[in-house]
């Protein structure tokens, strides 16, 4: 397990994590292409983790350090301001990766 294995899952759920805020805080945009997004990055994380299970003690790091980066990309994305996120990640790992879960 090597440094570009973390940076991919970070990146996976970079993207993941500005589609779900994305999603969750500017609802007359959503649509399928955000969905689409959203079901891509879930699989590409989910595979990403399977190939590195070594990653798993570190996925509370990277999943603060992807959700940093993830308000800073949905603000300038959105034009929304970055204190209207929450400072922290508001989703648990079993909800960013359920299938079924879209942020209202």
């Amino acid at each position: 397990m090597g440094r570009s294995e973390k940076r991919e899952l970070e990146s996976r759920l970079t993207v993941l994590l500005v589609h779900l805020l994305k999603w969750r805080y500017q609802e007359v945009r959503r649509g399928r292409s955000w969905e689409l997004t959203i079901v891509e990055q879930r699989i590409r994380f989910r595979r990403t983790l399977k190939e590195n299970p070594g990653l798993k003690p570190l996925l509370a790091e990277i999943i603060s350090d992807a959700y940093e980066l993830a308000v800073i990309h949905a603000a300038k994305e959105t034009k929304i301001s970055q204190n209207v996120f929450p400072e922290q990640c508001p989703w648990l790992l079993d909800q960013i990766t359920d299938d079924n879960f879209y942020p209202d």
